[in-house]
């Protein structure tokens, strides 16, 4: 019998506080996913040089995570009155856990996925580390991102220059499923 998105995300995030994630079911469930490209982009073609694949796990609500595809600069925060933002948190009770209207950024490049505050009243957090507006955070697989007192889990699916074996391996499990090395950083 075939379980729902919904409950795959569940039991991953109650498996989250023994960090004991079984690969197969997370591969299962990533599967399973439909990625939304953000910002929504006019023109489909070609990836960018700098897009980024993530699945951010709900660690309150266990909620249906978000799958995002983000490969230029997003806003996150709730949808209400004028400002708009790319990620939308008012399902996840954005406004019961503190989320602000326009309350923090990802910005993608080749080398990381930077975590911006953008003036928001309950803060914004990348393992309990605050992310400024001038001092910005790497996200990094397995981290845990706070807006406000919504929690989210961070898998990186996909990242710029990933290669074709790397994804394979990571499926596999046989490769650890940190995000990207440099070539400087890997020993011969």
């Amino acid at each position: 019998m075939s379980k729902t998105i919904t409950d795959i995300a569940a039991a991953i995030a109650a498996s989250i506080d023994t960090r004991e994630i079984d690969a197969d079911r997370l591969l299962e469930f990533f599967d399973q996913l439909k990625f939304t490209r953000v910002p929504v982009r006019e023109e489909e073609g070609k990836d960018d040089e700098k897009t980024w694949r993530v699945v951010m796990i709900n660690l309150v609500t266990r909620q249906e995570p978000l799958a995002l595809e983000v490969w230029e600069e997003v806003t996150i925060g709730r949808r209400v009155g004028a400002p708009q933002v790319d990620v939308d948190l008012s399902s996840h009770n954005g406004l019961e856990l503190g989320v602000s209207r326009v309350h923090a950024s990802l910005r993608p490049t080749q080398e990381a996925l930077l975590l911006y505050d953008m003036g928001s009243t309950n803060g914004t957090y990348s393992n309990n580390v605050k992310a400024t507006a001038d001092n910005p955070l790497t996200i990094k697989e397995n981290d845990i991102l706070a807006f406000g007192a919504l929690k989210f889990l961070v898998k990186v699916v996909r990242y710029p220059g990933m290669k074709e074996g790397e994804e394979k391996r990571k499926k596999k499990g046989t490769m650890s499923p940190q995000v990207p090395t440099t070539p400087t950083d890997q020993k011969e």
